[in-house]
């Protein structure tokens, strides 16, 4: 499948590229739902969730993660009972951006839109390292509020270009877009090492979420809003990766 944007390759490039990815044997499988300008149609990600359904009833017991870096435009009850119908239904787990409106703190809430604000997916804000020294902080651009489960680098980050760009080998972006991947690595690594069964109405993102949130870096990121009459405050947990070798 040929990437006619971009940005797909670029995500994956953090998720399990071979020289800068997070989970760096990971196997990457493709679904397209956005066009040449990026933007996705709701159907159109639907029915990329069902692609995704009928891979896994034809491979069940596989260990799977979805990494999904784009937003609505709003909240949808549709969009959000689809990504987590898609976690219970199988053993995937389902990692998805906060967003990049958090500069205009009335457009910040992840919550206000989807699938950022289900309650049944990893959903990833931004960070930055501030360099020499000094604490990482929440990227400017990234959305935040309760319904952000955890934090990754979200600033200048490597990433491999699409074939056809202008270099070749590597660029750099920012946005929520690629601290999503870095955390669906993570993600992979964690299926990868550790034997983990979901029972009752647990799903398989909820208990790589426990080991995500267990082994996280707490209170570290600076300059995460406080609670205001627009959004309330974010859980303050940085991705800690220990190793970037994926273990089959």
């Amino acid at each position: 499948m040929v990437d006619v944007n971009g940005h797909g390759t670029r995500c994956a490039s953090v998720a399990a590229g071979a020289n800068i990815g997070v989970a760096q044997g990971a196997t990457v499988e493709s679904i397209r739902v956005a066009g040449s300008d990026g933007l996705a149609a709701a159907d159109d990600v639907l029915a990329g969730l069902d692609d995704i359904q009928r891979w896994w009833n034809n491979n069940p017991g596989s260990k799977c993660v979805v990494s999904y870096s784009l937003i609505s435009t709003s909240f949808s009850t549709t969009l959000n009972y689809a990504f987590g119908n898609l976690s219970a239904n199988t053993d995937c787990v389902v990692v998805v951006a906060a967003g990049n409106q958090g500069a205009d703190i009335s457009m910040a809430d992840a919550c206000n839109y989807s699938p950022s604000g289900s309650p049944d997916v990893i959903t990833v804000g931004g960070s930055r390292n501030r360099m020499n020294g000094a604490s990482d902080d929440r990227i400017g651009i990234s959305n935040y509020g309760p319904c952000v489960d955890i934090y990754a680098p979200a600033r200048n980050i490597d990433l491999a270009a699409p074939s056809g760009s202008s270099n070749s080998n590597y660029l750099r972006s920012s946005g929520t877009s690629f601290a999503t991947p870095a955390v669906a690595g993570a993600a992979a690594m964690i299926l990868s090492t550790t034997s983990l069964t979901p029972t009752g109405s647990e799903t398989m993102t909820d208990l790589v979420l426990d080991i995500l949130i267990a082994t996280s870096a707490k209170d570290k990121l600076t300059s995460l809003p406080a609670s205001n009459a627009a959004v309330l405050p974010s859980f303050n947990r940085l991705l800690n990766v220990v190793s970037n070798t994926y273990y089959a």
